[in-house]
């Protein structure tokens, strides 16, 4: 374990070698910036350059960043954006309930919150930015799915055994087929509990121009909490994602 973490550490700082100053460099260059042996240094640069992370110039031997390296660092820049864009949409959303609210999108079929309000509530929602949770049993999540591509979230659903997290996730194939199909036409997702005990979530796509979920936002009340009308909630949480959506591509 000890190994593999050190590799990634190395692989890692050899990236951040290439910037705007340094856009090509060589084995021998890279040796006398970070101090590893040579051998490491062929050992790890094969392999980013076969992984497409690293591109070797014949003409003079060295190296530059990879079509993967840049494809990564946009998606990067993506969801910065995202995240600019949305915030006080979020916080908007947030003030008016004094709740909870997330944004996330689905990395390898998990929910995954890039942006979470804070507020000054005692009792307060997970997960927090940069956490996951199952994409089954969560408004944002079921929001996320059933604005993915059709034939890759039924092969998703037809090849996983999903994990029932109270007595009222949602786990056999076709009620949540069904379910997804309800969002699809109501454009808003409901979590009654299905995460967590005790837990409501209202969930809403961001859809891009051509209808799919490119991210989505969900308002997460304790039931101890919930004095306000469900349908009022959803209407509120479509219209935010909808403002997003609007500044987005606007």
């Amino acid at each position: 374990m000890g190994d593999y973490v050190q590799s990634v550490i190395k692989v890692g700082k050899i990236l951040e070698l290439f910037d705007k100053d340094r856009d090509e460099l060589g084995i021998v260059e890279i040796r006398d910036h970070l101090g590893y042996p040579v051998s490491t240094i062929h050992r790890l640069i094969s392999t980013l350059e076969h992984m497409g992370y690293i591109y070797q110039n014949e003409k003079n031997n060295k190296y530059s960043l990879g079509f993967k390296a840049y494809v990564l660092g946009s998606k990067v820049k993506i969801i910065n954006h995202l995240k600019e864009v949305s915030k006080p949409y979020l916080d908007e959303l947030s003030n008016k309930y004094g709740e909870t609210v997330h944004l996330a999108i689905n990395m390898n079929n998990k929910v995954l919150c890039v942006q979470k309000t804070s507020t000054n509530r005692t009792l307060t929602v997970t997960p927090g930015e940069g956490g996951t949770h199952y994409i089954h049993a969560t408004s944002v999540g079921k929001s996320l799915l059933a604005f993915s591509d059709k034939e890759k979230t039924e092969k998703f659903i037809e090849g996983t055994d999903f994990v029932k997290l109270t007595q009222k996730t949602i786990t056999d194939k076709e009620e949540l087929k069904e379910e997804l199909e309800k969002i699809r036409k109501n454009k808003v997702a409901v979590d009654m509990e299905e995460s967590e005990i005790g837990l409501i979530c209202i969930g809403a796509p961001i859809l891009s121009r051509s209808g799919k979920a490119i991210a989505a936002i969900s308002l997460s009340i304790p039931d101890s909490r919930l004095t306000h009308n469900i349908e009022e909630l959803k209407k509120n949480v479509q219209i935010t994602a909808n403002k997003i959506a609007h500044k987005l591509y606007s």
